[in-house]
């Protein structure tokens, strides 16, 4: 149902006389085949409510997991770093997000400095003033 929306709409707007030069979706993997091979000049974008969601729904899985609890006291910050990533960035700048997006690897492991990818090597907030529990690589 959803792809034939899709391509109805497609349809629609281009009899109208208007070109789709971007079109969001959520993550229908059906939709992102046809856009990529019909529709090649139309840019295609997942929609940021439903990434989060998957991420969010990811999370808790994992902080089921034993010796993983943890997880649960980031689920909100990351969920609001994801957020953050894409609304503070400019359009065309991608790579930025995605910089700023890994960021959260090291800010949850208490690293606030030297990233690894220049085009984001320290974390944009500032000092923080409030004692949190640290995620750190292979500890529990």
């Amino acid at each position: 149902m959803e792809l034939e929306g899709a391509k109805r709409s497609f349809s629609f707007l281009s009899e109208a006389g208007l070109k789709i030069k971007t079109f969001i979706t959520d993550r229908h993997k059906g939709i992102d085949r046809w856009i990529r091979e019909e529709q090649k000049d139309t840019a295609h974008y997942y929609d940021l409510w439903h990434v989060c969601k998957s991420l969010v729904k990811d999370l808790r899985k994992a902080y089921k997991e034993k010796n993983c609890e943890v997880i649960k006291d980031w689920c909100k910050s990351i969920k609001k770093h994801l957020y953050w990533c894409a609304q503070s960035t400019s359009q065309g700048f991608g790579q930025l997000i995605v910089a700023k997006w890994k960021s959260i690897m090291r800010h949850i492991a208490n690293k606030h400095d030297g990233h690894p990818d220049e085009s984001f090597p320290t974390c944009a907030h500032g000092p923080l003033d409030q004692e949190r529990k640290w995620i750190f690589s292979g500890t529990s």
